[in-house]
């Protein structure tokens, strides 16, 4: 009872996690996608310009992987847990 619990929260929270990397991906595309159309509105291509746009872009990107990772974490060791408890009740 308090596995399945457990359990549910763990997989409630993988998906809420999973939720704000979907966020955090889409929030740094749309500000990278502005970033490009703002440079070549204004005309700086420089490599430095773009540097600074897509460095910013590879930081929510690796925000959005860590949280990714984070809820296959959670999510992974809630059927962990899950698959113990039931095998070692069967062999009760």
């Amino acid at each position: 009872m308090i596995e399945g619990a457990l359990q549910a929260a763990a997989e409630g929270a993988s998906l809420a996690i999973k939720g704000v990397a979907v966020l955090l991906v889409a929030w740094g595309s749309v500000e990278a996608a502005i970033g490009c159309i703002a440079l070549v509105v204004r005309r700086q291509t420089g490599q430095g310009t773009r540097k600074v746009v897509w460095r910013r872009y590879g930081v929510w990107l690796l925000l959005g992987l860590e949280f990714e990772l984070a809820a296959d974490t959670s999510r992974r060791s809630s059927r962990l847990n899950g698959s113990t408890s039931h095998s070692s009740a069967r062999s009760r």
